[in-house]
């Protein structure tokens, strides 16, 4: 059988990593190095900002990899692009919120740190993963750019808010994050730079940013611990990520 260079697109965090024994399995980083190995080409695909995702691919010996949920794209440690979201509607959504219901804190820089303009936010979401700086005289339609906005928010008053077509999560029970879900927009910019055809491109997930990546065209893998609309989508579901789903996949199929 002749040999056909797979290209991989890994989500991290419910998909490499456990997210309830924050690490990656011994079979996962097995996968890895055996996919590489033999001669397959392995690259993260993540929504978080580049400069985070840049530690973790370091960890992983991973070199090429997409982030910002398909807003920022590096290529053999190259950054090609990194793009914020369309600033004109974040004005406006940001515009429109309460601050007093609603308080915010924006990421402008390429790093794990987040500005409000309300003493309110800091008092509603705790520093933990983002560290957050308070400026009240901070404007935001002063900002020409703007990775991911945080919002503190309780879950049955999202309801009320308009995002002006934003996409938007559940970052803690107390936060939304609203950041991009366009990661196959770095895979088609890979397939293009690499003269790749999409019978060679593998893409593994678990959660609801991972949704546009798992095209009908392109292998997809859904963890067994992921929601159920992935696994609708996908090609195959495999084990949990705290049950070695990655090592087991990629064995089913032969490229390990």
């Amino acid at each position: 059988m002749n040999f056909v260079k797979k290209f991989f697109f890994f989500d991290i965090d419910g998909t490499l990593r456990s997210r309830v024994h924050d690490n990656y399995s011994d079979s996962t980083l097995e996968a890895l190095h055996l996919l590489r190995k033999n001669g397959h080409f392995v690259a993260l695909a993540t929504g978080r900002i580049q400069d985070d995702a840049k530690e973790l691919a370091k960890e992983l010996d991973v070199e090429s990899f997409i982030s910002d949920g398909g807003n920022a794209l590096t290529v053999n440690g190259e950054l090609i692009y990194h793009d914020g979201l369309p600033i004109d509607t974040c004005h406006k959504f940001l515009n429109g919120l309460d601050p007093e219901k609603y308080p915010a804190a924006v990421v402008i820089d390429n790093v794990r740190e987040r500005h409000a303009n309300s003493l309110l936010y800091k008092k509603v979401v705790p520093d933990e993963y983002y560290k957050t700086f308070t400026d009240t005289s901070l404007d935001f339609n002063d900002l020409d750019r703007i990775y991911k906005i945080f919002l503190g928010v309780n879950s049955g008053d999202r309801f009320s808010i308009d995002f002006h077509g934003l996409t938007y999560f559940w970052y803690e029970d107390d936060t939304m994050l609203i950041e991009p879900v366009n990661k196959e927009r770095g895979i088609f910019e890979m397939m293009k730079r690499y003269g790749v055809n999409d019978d060679q491109i593998v893409v593994f997930g678990d959660g609801k940013n991972d949704e546009a990546m798992f095209r009908p065209e392109w292998m997809s893998v859904a963890m067994g611990n992921s929601h159920q609309k992935l696994k609708n989508l996908s090609k195959y579901v495999t084990d949990s990520v705290d049950d070695d789903g990655i090592y087991n996949a990629c064995k089913k199929f032969g490229w390990i």
